[in-house]
């Protein structure tokens, strides 16, 4: 569900699809609309909310949490908005 509206989301404002890119001529970065999509990770978390703490404030924990998946893209090939869905650990209910 979350998927499908960031895919209407990208549609209607393709800037959210696009790379960022290093302009040679300027230096600065620019934004180039090519449609590429976004980064998008599903993951799981044998942690529960409750097992990691108070995350308002910066908590090692947290590390714990995010994908390294993103970072294996290359250099010049990074999308300009990345999402992860974090499922947190749920203990089996005894019967």
């Amino acid at each position: 569900m979350l998927r499908k509206a960031l895919v209407r989301a990208m549609d209607v404002y393709e800037l959210f699809a696009g790379r960022i890119r290093l302009n040679p001529s300027s230096g600065s970065l620019d934004v180039d609309c090519n449609g590429a999509g976004a980064g998008f990770v599903m993951a799981e978390s044998e942690y529960t909310l409750e097992e990691l703490g108070d995350l308002v404030y910066p908590n090692p924990s947290c590390a714990k949490l995010v994908t390294s998946q993103l970072q294996s893209l290359l250099k010049d090939d990074q999308p300009l908005f990345a999402f992860q869905v974090t499922n947190d650990y749920v203990a089996p209910r005894s019967t």
